[in-house]
């Protein structure tokens, strides 16, 4: 029997870190500049998320979160005519809340999601900027501790797993272009 298997037909670039740091602003940007280039840009699923988030994500919500994010980003890069999709956050940010929370992910999901970690084309990682304050809403908690935990896990998960990680600086006009030189130097984009 001759097992079929998928195959990337367009790069996958994901933008992760904790809630409130410019994330969606910069994929929104990105989506703007290269709107002639088939880009795809996924929005994070934790919106749509029927269960416990934040300081209550448990193992269901966090299967929910990795299932749908994977499932996502496969439709989107095996289904479409897309030359890169753009994940606003991903696999790090899923586990990152769960550990800062749980303490601990049930094996068979954390080894699929450092897995999954490995095949992105290239990370880019998104700082808290201590000059910004953060925007609390029906999703994101105004909590620094609990911020900066997860931060601190997501870039452990990101340098330790990751095969192309770099660290975007604060300003806007300066992640845009950082982001643009790094897709032309990747041959991601034009």
């Amino acid at each position: 029997m001759t097992r079929k298997v998928a195959r990337w037909l367009c790069g996958r670039l994901l933008i992760t870190g904790t809630h409130s740091t410019g994330k969606t602003t910069l994929v929104t940007a990105l989506t703007r500049l290269y709107r002639d280039q088939k880009v795809v840009a996924l929005s994070e699923g934790a919106r749509q998320c029927p269960f416990e988030l934040n300081q209550s994500q448990n193992d269901l919500s966090t299967t929910w979160l990795l299932a749908t994010q994977i499932k996502t980003e496969i439709e989107a890069t095996t289904q479409s005519d897309a030359r890169l999709v753009i994940c606003d956050r991903g696999v790090p940010d899923i586990l990152s809340y769960h550990l800062a929370t749980v303490g601990k992910v049930p094996s068979g999901l954390e080894s699929l999601a450092l897995e999954w970690l490995a095949g992105y084309d290239h990370i880019l990682l998104a700082r808290p900027d201590k000059a910004r304050s953060m925007t609390p809403d029906e999703l994101r908690v105004n909590d620094a501790r609990f911020r900066d935990e997860v931060q601190a896990t997501i870039e452990r998960l990101v340098f330790d797993f990751g095969t192309s990680v770099d660290v975007l600086p604060d300003d806007m006009s300066q992640r845009i272009d950082m982001t643009a030189d790094h897709l032309a130097t990747k041959g991601l984009l034009p």
